[in-house]
């Protein structure tokens, strides 16, 4: 029988079919249904109770990255209800790395809000950016990116930025928030745009299950008990089109 000296607890979750996000429940209920259904899975491979397992998961982690006044801390505060400040688009709200913690039943969530990317050309900030995650010793379950219409980006940095989650089987989001109410053409520009740097890290392998939506995924892999290695999603949400496909709270559906 396994002890619990051996094989220590992580916060890996495995993206499989039996953890697949497929519900009509919030973002965060859904990731806590999964998350019991791999304890009870790891319970029963080591002979302990569930509740053993939850109570010694460290803190989910879930980093989110974008330029300044793109509607990151906005994100943040619409998926976790916790009143955080947020800022008047253009004012740059959030200067350092800084988390939003919100518990459900055991489960402790840690979204962490990070100071915007406004000098593509400072790659000390991309390196300290990282450093300083590593020394809080945050280890992201999945990454979400944000864009929005109205401002410049280096794909190419950004690409290479995702890369470096990507080559860790970290899942990657990349969400257009539309912020600033873009009209149709504009959004289709950052969809378009979000579909090249998504390529450069998964390769021209998406899915799209809608105009706004494309799933990002290699097959499974037999190395990995058939997990979805390196899975990746473009969204676009808070637009007339989005809203009218998903429902009055878009963004309750991110998942989907």
């Amino acid at each position: 029988m396994d002890s619990l000296s051996t094989s220590p607890i992580s916060n890996e979750i495995a993206i499989t079919d039996e953890t697949a996000i497929t519900s009509d429940t919030s973002t965060l209920e859904d990731i806590v249904e999964k998350v019991h259904v791999v304890a009870d899975k790891q319970a029963k491979e080591r002979n302990l109770t569930a509740s053993v397992i939850l109570d010694r998961l460290p803190p989910i982690d879930i980093c989110v990255f974008g330029r300044s006044g793109i509607g990151k801390s906005q994100l943040i505060k619409a998926i976790t209800r916790i009143d955080i400040p947020i800022s008047a688009q253009i004012d740059h709200v959030t200067q350092s790395l800084t988390r939003a913690t919100t518990t459900i039943g055991t489960l402790q969530f840690r979204f962490w809000d990070t100071k915007g990317f406004d000098s593509w050309l400072d790659i000390d900030f991309v390196h300290n950016l990282f450093n300083e995650m590593k020394e809080q010793d945050i280890n992201p379950i999945f990454i979400i990116y944000c864009a929005a219409a109205g401002g410049r980006v280096d794909s190419d940095i950004v690409a290479g930025i995702l890369k470096n989650f990507q080559e860790k089987a970290i899942p990657i989001c990349y969400v257009i928030t539309n912020i600033y109410g873009a009209r149709t053409e504009q959004l289709q520009g950052q969809i378009d745009g979000g579909r090249y740097i998504m390529d450069a890290i998964f390769g021209p392998v998406s899915v799209s299950t809608g105009k706004l939506c494309y799933h990002y995924g290699q097959p499974p892999d037999s190395s990995d008990n058939g997990s979805l290695n390196k899975h990746g999603i473009l969204i676009g949400v808070n637009s007339l089109e989005f809203s009218n496909i998903m429902g009055t709270m878009p963004i309750l559906n991110i998942h989907e």
